[in-house]
């Protein structure tokens, strides 16, 4: 219908001397408007690298073809492609946050609408490399349009990485040439006189000009070492659990020492344990884990990153990874 014509159609739908009605706008943007988004993966590059842009389009939810145009306001940069068809593609390493609004039930939110997800993830990225190394197994159990229920608990708020195949997006690359503030702008061309257009700022940072770093634990301008303990159980005896139960070990976890403090200061030691030589199932609890009653030895291995943050900037970073290797004796 929506090839034939454009305008308004009015339903109707009558059963046994009842009736309702619902009213189509047909090719109508005024009443039936797309939406676009965009997004970078960065928001700060340095002259001659690259910020990576998604951008989707949408109407009523559902991912539609079409053509984006890309400019820049003041000629700081310029893209891989000036323009691109909508299209299917798969989006690797897509960053998110576990939340838990329905009880039992952890769950996290894509950018855009999922055709097939591959794979949901904890993840540690590289300060300098950003390099983003998986640091879980797939936690991935169901999805339904954005959502994805993982198949674990994970506290609220911890970091995620999912990769998962989409359509009506594209994906391109904004290269810097001139140290400044340039401004992205992604546009659709509709039938509106306001048009359809998504902007962002990225920051092109000239890397010959180095500012000094003063760390947020040291008034004084100084260098403040922070030293990451790591506790955890390294044996378990399971005896005494009836045949074909499970074990609940743990949790595994470390502190800092000294404590970050001062004006301004917050701080998050993040706790994350992944386990491999596993024989048989094995369930991850937040820094938990329940396990089949196999006598074996397993490696459980903690990574804890530890962020600083100066009045909501993050100031320091650092993160440590210990292997337990636990003993699980009848």
């Amino acid at each position: 219908m929506a090839d034939i014509f454009t305008g308004e159609v009015n339903v109707v739908a009558s059963l046994a001397g009842k009736e309702d009605s619902k009213v189509l706008y047909i090719n109508n943007y005024c009443k039936c408007p797309s939406t676009l988004s965009m997004s970078s993966d960065v928001s700060s590059i340095a002259i001659g690298t690259q910020a990576k842009l998604f951008v989707t389009l949408e109407n009523g939810g559902v991912p539609v073809s079409g053509w984006i145009y890309f400019s820049v306001n003041n000629g700081l940069g310029n893209f891989t492609y000036g323009s691109m068809q909508t299209g299917i593609f798969t989006v690797i390493d897509e960053k998110a946050e576990a939340f838990n609004t329905i009880s039992g039930v952890t769950q996290c939110t894509a950018n855009s609408v999922i055709n097939s997800v591959t794979g949901v993830y904890t993840y540690y990225e590289d300060d300098v490399t950003k390099i983003i190394t998986h640091t879980s197994n797939n936690l991935l159990s169901s999805f339904l349009n954005r959502t994805i229920d993982l198949d674990i608990f994970l506290p609220t708020g911890t970091p995620l990485v999912i990769t998962y195949v989409r359509s009506g997006a594209v994906e391109n690359y904004f290269n810097g040439f001139t140290a400044g503030e340039a401004q992205i702008v992604a546009s659709v061309p509709v039938n509106t006189e306001e048009g359809l257009s998504q902007s962002l700022t990225i920051t092109i940072t000239d890397p010959s000009v180095t500012p000094p770093v003063v760390d947020p634990g040291d008034p004084g301008g100084g260098e403040t070492s922070y030293s990451l303990a790591s506790f955890g159980p390294t044996d378990k005896d399971i005896g005494g659990i009836p045949a074909g139960g499970g074990a609940n070990i743990g949790p595994w976890y470390a502190t800092v020492y000294p404590i970050p403090s001062g004006s301004g200061i917050t701080y998050e030691l993040l706790n994350v344990i992944a386990v491999t030589n596993c024989t048989g199932w094995v369930e991850i609890h937040g820094n938990s884990i329940r396990i089949c009653l196999v006598t074996q030895v397993i490696t459980v291995t903690l990574t804890s990153t530890l962020t600083i943050r100066t009045n909501g900037t993050v100031t320091h970073q650092q993160q440590q990874s210990w292997p337990f290797s636990v003993n699980i004796h009848q």
